[in-house]
């Protein structure tokens, strides 16, 4: 506990689901944390809806909650927390973001955020850069497109300037 494991509440979506449950298991690494043991630590880190909803589905281990698999916990989770419908409407929201009325700031920070999302667009540097072209104010892109500066980050400093 003294490394402050992270709380899950149930809200936030996939994005929060997704962070916790990426961080719980590198302090599950990190400490060690035997195989038996994940389960009842997990649990111990549930809040709110999150609470709830460990309440309602661990009722099919009645009496053995000590015996639950942490692969049937991660399973479970993801049933709930990380379907494939939410990580595509977050795709989708990366692949169709525009700056329109945000700021560069604004939009560097919610493409860098939603990137994650679309891992072949991201892995793709000239994927990358042309979503990122794309999805500027086009008197900004146009300023910035025949930068020799290949990288998004650095089109990101340019663009902001």
């Amino acid at each position: 506990m003294r490394l402050a494991p992270p709380r899950f509440d149930g809200s936030g979506g996939y994005p929060e689901a997704k962070e916790w449950m990426v961080s719980l298991k590198a302090k599950f690494t990190l400490c060690r944390v035997p195989e038996v043991n994940k389960v009842e630590l997990a649990v111990q880190l549930l809040e709110k809806s999150g609470r709830h909803w460990w309440e309602g589905v661990k009722m099919e281990f009645e009496g053995v909650e000590q015996e639950i698999p942490w692969t049937w916990f991660e399973q479970r989770f993801g049933e709930q927390y990380l379907s494939d419908l939410h990580q595509e409407a977050l795709r989708s929201q990366f692949l169709n973001l525009r700056q329109r009325e945000k700021s560069v700031e604004e939009y560097n920070r919610r493409f860098f955020d939603l990137a994650r999302y679309a891992p072949d667009v991201k892995g793709d540097p000239v994927r990358y850069r042309r979503q990122y072209l794309d999805g500027l104010d086009p008197s900004i892109a146009l300023a910035i497109h025949h930068s020799v500066a290949a990288g998004v980050p650095a089109l990101m400093k340019q663009a902001e300037q």
